[in-house]
């Protein structure tokens, strides 16, 4: 049989090609009106019979006391003989408990996205998560199934007195938060890359938004159409009110480093 080192078909231009076993396959584009337009895809098929090739089977000895011990034998070498170490008995202590290093307080939380009456996928972020369903109006679960993020679930004001106390145990447990972080009565969420309008919905569930600004925690406790109200936790007592627009670009500066936290 001859053997056909070359392929072509008039008009055609071949790429994307991928090797799979004895099969090539590849798609077909044309040149037409000044670009390349996809065709179709096609494949060639090799019947060259490789003669130093060997299946590799699955084989078995039976060996005294561990019974059948399956393996598999290497390529070009015979395996006739085994020699293994393993104790004659086994002794099996029981433990009260196992200690495992680590937070015991954060967990390993996936968000689902949710919209148009259907699941849109799993993130590990809150930021994947809400940019995937934001445009079509849909909302976050994490896996407890409890709703952390929805579009439309939002008052249009929001105005909160501040607890500077009860906040700032919450903002002493943010350096070690990397995704969510479980309390009695609520979670503790990162909403890093969060934008502030979207942000802004944790406030309006009763709870100020946190942010890092240089040395400082900054509080969101409030919001309206055209200002939002931010305090500055261990500073002044008096909550100021900026424009949105200032906002916007103050806290874009630390990549929406937001932190916000639900109630059950």
């Amino acid at each position: 049989m001859k053997t056909k080192l070359s392929y072509k078909k008039d008009g055609l231009y071949f790429s994307n090609f991928s090797l799979e076993g004895n099969q090539l396959r590849f798609d077909e584009y044309q040149f037409q009106d000044g670009e390349y337009q996809y065709v179709g895809k096609d494949s060639l098929l090799s019947n060259k019979e490789i003669k130093d090739e060997r299946k590799i089977a699955l084989e078995s000895k039976a060996l005294g006391n561990l019974g059948k011990l399956q393996y598999l034998p290497m390529v070009g070498k015979a395996v006739n003989q085994f020699s293994l170490h393993y104790p004659e008995k086994f002794s099996i202590e029981k433990a009260g408990s196992i200690e495992l290093p680590g937070n015991n307080k954060e967990e390993n939380i996936l968000f689902s996205a949710y919209s148009l009456g259907h699941y849109q996928g799993e993130f590990s972020t809150m930021e994947a998560a809400y940019k995937k369903i934001y445009d079509q109006f849909g909302y976050v679960v994490d896996q407890k199934e409890r709703i952390v993020w929805n579009r439309t679930d939002r008052p249009n004001t929001a105005n909160l007195k501040i607890q500077e106390e009860a906040i700032s145990n919450f903002v002493s447990q943010i350096p070690e938060l990397r995704r969510a972080m479980d309390y009695d009565n609520g979670v503790l969420l990162n909403l890093y890359g969060m934008d502030l309008h979207a942000a802004l919905y944790y406030v309006g569930k009763s709870y100020p938004l946190m942010i890092r600004m240089e040395d400082q925690w900054e509080l969101i406790s409030g919001y309206n159409n055209s200002f939002i109200t931010v305090y500055t936790l261990g500073g002044s007592s008096i909550p100021r009110n900026i424009s949105r627009e200032e906002a916007i670009a103050r806290y874009e500066k630390v990549h929406n480093a937001f932190y916000g936290y639900l109630k059950k």
